[in-house]
């Protein structure tokens, strides 16, 4: 996982993306509708309702599910997301809300440590919304030969989430991890800066890296989220 972070990071500026503990909830007056479910099938477009800004006061009930791996769990919820799945295990289509944006935070975490995903530049490029650095990101995708540097003898456990931002196109979410390595623990903050873009919450694409990584001493003001 740490060197999937490290492969996104490499892949837009060089700069420290800064979460904004400042909240920005937007237009209250909108509400999310849930879509309706569809086929698995690539190319399908999502379809989603209004933006939702209220912020999630519990973890949301989720089942957990493994891709490929059993190194990172994933979150799928009826209420949340994702509603699709593409033939390279690509899970997308998630609710515009912050909850929704925590869900596709750490879907994308567990996706980033899939060997098959990983390692095809397309896919990876899914990843991505449209912003600034998105085609000099494509670009440095496509002309490399990804491979399956995963880091096998890592494991981690989810343990809490903040949101640290969210309104109708951006939202920032830091996700809590206990890793193991080596006989060794560690505990993870990993910061995922999303853009609400093509119906769907994706990395961003600017000038800023897009996941970041820190250690941490405790996982005080962490909203509690586990699997169970």
């Amino acid at each position: 996982m740490l060197l999937a972070i490290g492969m996104i990071g490499a892949c837009g500026a060089p700069k420290d993306s800064t979460a904004s503990s400042a909240p920005n909830d937007g237009d209250s007056s909108l509400r999310w509708e849930k879509p309706k479910k569809k086929k698995t099938a690539d190319n399908t477009s999502c379809q989603i309702g209004q933006w939702d800004p209220a912020r999630p006061e519990h973890a949301p009930t989720v089942a957990w599910n493994y891709q490929e791996q059993t190194l990172w769990p994933y979150p799928t919820s009826d209420e949340l997301g994702p509603y699709l799945t593409d033939s390279d295990g690509y899970r997308r289509c998630y609710a515009h809300s912050p909850s929704g944006a925590l869900l596709a935070a750490a879907n994308i975490a567990a996706m980033m440590t899939s060997p098959t995903l990983m390692t095809d530049a397309d896919s990876v490029v899914k990843l991505f919304g449209h912003g600034s650095q998105y085609e000099t990101i494509k670009e440095k995708l496509q002309s490399e030969t990804l491979k399956n540097d995963s880091d096998s003898g890592v494991r981690a456990e989810l343990y809490g989430f903040r949101i640290l931002e969210s309104q109708e196109t951006t939202a920032i979410v830091d996700l809590g991890y206990q890793a193991s390595a080596d006989g060794r623990s560690i505990n993870l903050s990993i910061v995922y800066n999303l853009v609400w873009d093509d119906g769907d919450w994706k990395l961003q694409s600017e000038d800023t890296v897009p996941v970041t990584s820190a250690t941490l001493s405790s996982f005080v003001n962490y909203t509690p989220w586990r699997e169970t």
